[in-house]
């Protein structure tokens, strides 16, 4: 009778402990995946600098062909800081088309990522202090590059900075893997930082919004700003919402603008100075579809036509920016409403259970 009473309390430990591993599964996850991605930037000299770049490539029509017909956008991964450069700067004057990198609201696999050991396809590292979350940035909004971290939307901003440059990243709000899950814990004058192949570039959350996939006129270019859009699914709602969070260039105390950025924000003079002076006097309406930069993003198709658009991006000027990018829709969540909270609370319950039955048992004997 005894040995019965002690079998059973052992399976009830037993699947106890299961019950809690299963639980405690996307924890270990996540933990297991900082480290990886941590240790691969510790090698910052594997990861970046025995990089062979291209240094005398220049850009032309057919190169943005064939960037925009390449998902991965791989013809970029080779090419120096200038070229790059030049790149964003096409995009300013002309239109290039992305498709929604979430289709129909995907979750992310429920799997450990592995991240890709071929540091050059790897572009960047996002890092997001206020949630803990660090991730390499890929090139291209792949279901490839979206299962390992996040990605660059096609016909968006490389995350290089510079004036008139809007750079979405997109990731994943996952079932077990994080990722951009905690997006909507950011709050304004929380910082963003992203370390690409030349430098580390800072910035501040503006404010944040709930659209809808289709809603592409939020990712445009801002005249004359330097910044940043975060984009994921948002599961605080019923609805197929796309949660974006805004945020801006700023130099913190120790760092400098290049003699390049100075010369840029006070003079933005180029080839096609009229016509970005030009589009700098428009107004974004939110509530129509802006004329360049994104076409419709629930398309199938990753780019709808070879040739480049030449019309130029309607926007604002900076001091009509856009109220969007410094207003908070979605406001954080007090603690008792987090996912943390609940986590922990249910499993302070799991364990109690646990020391009261076994207690009660050894007094039964």
């Amino acid at each position: 009778m005894r040995r019965e009473k002690t079998k059973g309390n052992t399976r009830y430990i037993l699947l106890f402990l299961v019950g809690m591993l299963v639980f405690l599964y996307p924890l270990f996850s996540n933990l297991y995946y900082d480290y990886y991605v941590l240790d691969l930037q510790r090698d910052e000299e594997l990861a970046f600098a025995n990089l062979e770049l291209d240094e005398d490539a220049t850009l032309d029509d057919a190169d943005l062909i064939t960037i925009a017909t390449d998902p991965e956008m791989t013809p970029l991964l080779d090419k120096n800081q200038d070229y790059l450069s030049t790149y964003n700067e096409s995009l300013w004057n002309q239109s290039l088309s992305t498709v929604d990198p979430f289709g129909e609201g995907e979750i992310s696999e429920d799997t450990v990522p592995k991240v890709s050991a071929d540091y050059s396809s790897i572009f960047a590292y996002i890092d997001i202090p206020k949630i803990n979350q660090t991730l390499p940035i890929y090139l291209g909004a792949t279901d490839e590059h979206l299962a390992v971290g996040a990605a660059v939307i096609q016909g968006t901003s490389l995350p290089i900075g510079g004036n008139n440059t809007n750079s979405v990243i997109s990731g994943h709000t996952g079932l077990v893997q994080k990722f951009f899950t905690d997006l909507p814990e950011l709050a304004i004058g929380d910082t963003i930082t992203i370390t690409n192949r030349w430098e580390t570039l800072h910035y501040r959350v503006s404010g944040n919004i709930l659209i809808w996939p289709d809603q592409s006129e939020y990712l445009a270019v801002i005249p004359e700003k330097d910044m940043i859009t975060l984009l994921t699914c948002y599961d605080g709602t019923t609805a197929n919402d796309r949660f974006l969070i805004f945020a801006e260039r700023w130099y913190p105390e120790g760092t400098v603008q290049t003699a390049g950025e100075q010369m840029e924000q006070a003079s933005p003079e180029s080839d096609d100075s009229e016509t970005q002076i030009a589009a700098a006097d428009e107004t974004i309406n939110p509530s129509e579809s802006n004329s360049g930069t994104i076409d419709d993003p629930t398309s199938t198709e990753t780019v709808t036509g070879a040739e480049p658009i030449t019309e130029t991006n309607s926007g604002t000027s900076p001091d009509t920016a856009p109220s969007y990018i410094t207003t908070a829709e979605v406001q954080v969540k007090p603690w008792y409403m987090k996912l943390e909270t609940y986590t922990i609370s249910v499993a302070a319950l799991l364990v109690i259970v646990l020391i009261l039955n076994v207690r009660k048992r050894f007094k039964e004997k």
